[in-house]
């Protein structure tokens, strides 16, 4: 049983869309400054408050709340009654409908909501202190839901009040209210009929919101919305899931010759081009090096007893070449590692090769089915598995944890 509930958000005004941003995480300390140039208000400088440049994070995160609540003044009107919506990502060769909705953690508790990633205990912590400092939650959970045709069907007939159309980065967002309070029963009604959904993206935020849920229960204090998250629930099978790629800084003290030596003996070469190559199935793999490009299989059939989760490209790449060749032991943390989605292309690791890195690694995309398959057993895929686009943006709806 899934359970959700319409609330009554700040909701973005439908002339204000300038000031709204990708997610936090998408972005590089480098690409967080280019993207706030010259914009006072844009909303990422309270989603990612190091970009305001104080001395201290604490002096960033004020800085961060004055701003909110500036532009929850200025940008922002109070829903008056309960409400779910319908957000439509439509780009020109895919369109999605999702329903926005606050969803129980006590769903997450009980593995009704269902997740495959670890999260970093830091960026965790840093999350939960945005929350609490803001008292709000700002930026949806990308949910999915499979196989739910009648759900799906009754999502998309909900169309009729849009309240809110604006493109960004060649993407049309449009957002519909579902205030009818028949409507918006029965679509919680038949939530309540799906044993569980999944956690697509924005890990560490829902895990933030529970961090705050669980210290207000130990404080006694007033729950309000707290006991829920935001998130937007897509169906499955209108998700477009990217590659998610590696490039490392070095070649762990080999030379290119000696690197493609130790390669050859665990994976098997397919081709080497002057012409960037992609992988054409899963279990290939494409690396750039030296301004060539080789595509490699990786020789499953000789590893025994692999688990679930080590049967994956990414986690094969770690197991058999980011770790024992180039010594990238613990990828979440190491600094000599960094990772690009797919929607930026092959061209993005041959700039990074050409620029701070040494070597890059292409990768096929991770099936949704796997992702399910491993939610399901309770398993945790390697860092920087997937990459889910088009993005939810953060700043449209903003929920207050005291309502």
């Amino acid at each position: 049983m899934v359970r959700i509930k319409a609330f009554k958000p700040y909701i973005l005004k439908d002339d204000q869309a300038d000031i709204v941003s990708l997610p936090y995480d998408v972005f590089t300390h480098a690409s967080a400054q280019k993207a706030i140039d010259g914009k006072l208000e844009n909303f990422l400088r309270i989603d990612k408050p190091e970009v305001n440049t104080m001395q201290t994070m604490r002096s960033n995160m004020i800085v961060a709340l004055k701003l909110y609540k500036r532009n929850l003044k200025l940008y922002y009107h109070k829903e008056v009654v309960p409400s779910l919506y319908r957000y439509d990502l439509i780009t020109e060769s895919h369109h999605q409908k999702g329903l926005v909705a606050l969803c129980s953690l006590e769903d997450l508790f009980e593995q009704h909501i269902r997740d495959h990633e670890e999260t970093r205990k830091d960026k965790e912590l840093e999350r939960t202190r945005h929350i609490k400092t803001l008292n709000a939650q700002t930026g949806p959970i990308y949910l999915f839901h499979h196989n739910q045709d009648e759900l799906r069907s009754l999502i998309e007939a909900s169309c009729h009040d849009l309240v809110l159309e604006f493109e960004q980065n060649n993407v049309l967002h449009r957002i519909y209210a579902l205030q009818d309070p028949d409507r918006v029963e029965e679509i919680i009604q038949k939530f309540s009929e799906v044993d569980h959904i999944y956690v697509a993206d924005g890990h560490h935020r829902m895990n933030a919101a529970r961090n705050v849920y669980l210290e207000r229960i130990k404080k006694k204090r007033v729950i309000g919305n707290s006991d829920h998250f935001l998130a937007v629930i897509f169906p499955a099978e209108e998700l477009r899931i990217y590659d998610y790629n590696r490039v490392v800084k070095d070649l762990n003290g080999l030379s290119a010759r000696h690197f493609i030596e130790a390669l050859n003996q665990v994976c098997t070469k397919i081709e080497t081009s002057k012409s960037m190559l992609k992988p054409q199935a899963n279990q290939e793999f494409t690396l750039y090096l030296d301004e060539l490009w080789y595509r490699y299989r990786f020789n499953v059939n000789f590893m025994k007893n692999l688990r679930t989760d080590e049967c994956l490209d990414v986690a094969l790449l770690q197991s058999t070449v980011l770790s024992p060749i180039l010594g990238i032991k613990h990828p979440r943390t190491d600094e000599r590692i960094d990772f690009i989605g797919g929607i930026f292309g092959l061209e993005t690791i041959v700039q990074r090769c050409h620029t701070d890195m040494r070597i890059g690694f292409a990768l096929y995309p991770t099936a949704i089915e796997d992702l399910m398959k491993l939610s399901d057993l309770g398993m945790k895929m390697p860092p920087k598995s997937t990459w889910f686009e088009p993005k939810l943006l953060s700043g449209i709806w903003l929920c207050d944890l005291d309502e």
